[in-house]
């Protein structure tokens, strides 16, 4: 039985050359007798941007198929804007476009006030053909890193937008998820993923992502301010980096044990994931099963690589769990984000049946609604955000004018959106 795979915690603040503050718990604050499983929260970031930072790299990867005519790419320029207005002089951006074939509207390189019109002016400009070979576009997005690339970063992203499924080259799913893999591992590029047309294969694009240490977004096509929003907030995220390389290791009573993991990736015993941004909370959700049997501390280790300093930090601390007597006790640490997070992934979990009965599950929603609106009152309004998101979605499901397909891609992302903290409306 793996011993270290469990977790959490009371408020944690480590102080380097960056101060990086760790918050987290379980959705209770005593362990209910009722669950078989406890959802626990890990959210983290990073106090300030770190002074004297290596320069950043950014590619953005641009599907210029046909189908991207008219309004999509139109706003790709105001994309490309965002994302370099985002970016310091001394950052580095890169513009790939892929069709049939990868083009190089803009090489990598840094970004003064020329080069920053000439994103935006390329942006604007490129060209469509026949084809979308999103593997072409990768391995190109590689070569601009491996030519132009420079020999210390602060850290890497590829951003790719998209309005379809591949086409044309690797078509294969797994094939392109195993290429994206392989250059997050040759470049040390995360990779974050818009998808932009109700014809995405959205399970491919999120599965990249998760790969390789990025976010995948959901973006309509008509929403150019949520497109330049995702955009300006990737490389804002990017530009704040402070922490790489980061490991959490836990020693754990011999019984308990993880699963599923959203927002990091298990290797061994260790909990890893690539960066610590000023510009952005991360949040890590799982389960830990079984209940322990008692109160207990344990140890939680953290190691980074500070951007700052270019040495790597080391922490330890011992957290506690919950008493397990059984009542249950929203812990008001984590219920705001918890509660959240678990309500989308039930979501996720019943797409078929709510796109199909929308009428019933609409009077389903008022229920959970009211139920959580006498919970929250009981704790001084502490899940009010909650029920304001859980409010929109009962819109989406009752108006009729969201077709099903529509609305079924918005309940798939609800859970992203809880992951990435403010998300996207």
């Amino acid at each position: 039985m793996n011993k270290v795979l469990t977790l959490i915690f009371s408020t944690i603040s480590i102080i380097s050359a960056q101060s990086v503050s760790i918050t987290g718990g379980a959705l209770f604050n005593e362990w209910p007798s009722t669950l078989q499983a406890m959802p626990f929260l890990i959210s983290f970031t990073a106090d300030s941007k770190p002074s004297n930072r290596q320069p950043c790299e950014m590619i953005f990867l641009v599907d210029a198929s046909s189908a991207m005519e008219g309004q999509a790419l139109n706003n790709v320029g105001r994309a490309v804007s965002a994302a370099v207005g985002s970016l310091d002089d001394k950052d580095h951006f890169g513009l790939v476009a892929f069709a049939s074939a990868a083009s190089v509207p803009m090489t990598l390189q840094a970004l003064n006030s020329s080069a920053r019109q000439t994103a935006t002016n390329n942006g604007n400009t490129i060209s469509t053909q026949s084809g979308r070979d999103l593997s072409a576009g990768l391995r190109e997005a590689a070569h601009q890193f491996s030519m132009y690339g420079l020999q210390q970063s602060s850290g890497r992203m590829i951003i790719i937008l998209t309005n379809g499924k591949p086409n044309h080259g690797d078509k294969d799913p797994a094939a392109i998820s195993a290429l994206a893999d392989s250059i997050h591992a040759a470049t040390g590029a995360v990779i974050s993923t818009i998808g932009y047309h109700l014809q995405i294969d959205e399970s491919e694009l999120i599965d990249i992502a998760e790969r390789t240490g990025g976010r995948a977004f959901f973006v309509e096509e008509d929403s150019v301010s949520q497109l330049s929003m995702v955009a300006g907030r990737e490389a804002t995220r990017l530009a704040g980096v402070c922490g790489s390389d980061v490991h959490i290791g836990f020693k754990l009573p011999d019984q308990c044990s993880i699963s599923n993991l959203h927002g990091a990736t298990l290797n061994g015993n260790e909990i890893v994931f690539p960066t610590i941004s000023a510009s952005d909370t991360n949040n890590i959700y799982f389960d830990i099963s079984p209940m322990p049997d008692s109160r207990r501390d344990v140890e939680l280790s953290i190691s980074y690589l500070d951007q700052s300093t270019q040495a790597r930090q080391n922490v330890s601390q011992l957290i506690d769990f919950p008493l397990p007597n059984g009542n249950q006790v929203l812990n008001e640490k984590t219920a705001v984000i918890l509660k959240r997070y678990c309500e989308r992934v039930n979501l996720l979990a019943r797409v078929g049946e709510i796109v199909e009965n929308r009428h019933s599950e609409a009077d389903m929603f008022t229920d959970t609604i009211t139920e959580m609106k006498r919970e929250s009152t009981q704790h001084n309004g502490l899940l009010d955000r909650t029920i304001e998101s859980l409010n929109d979605l009962q819109n989406s499901v009752s108006n009729t004018s969201i077709d099903n397909d529509l609305l079924a891609m918005r309940l798939r992302y609800e859970p992203l959106r809880a992951l990435y903290g403010a998300g996207v409306r």
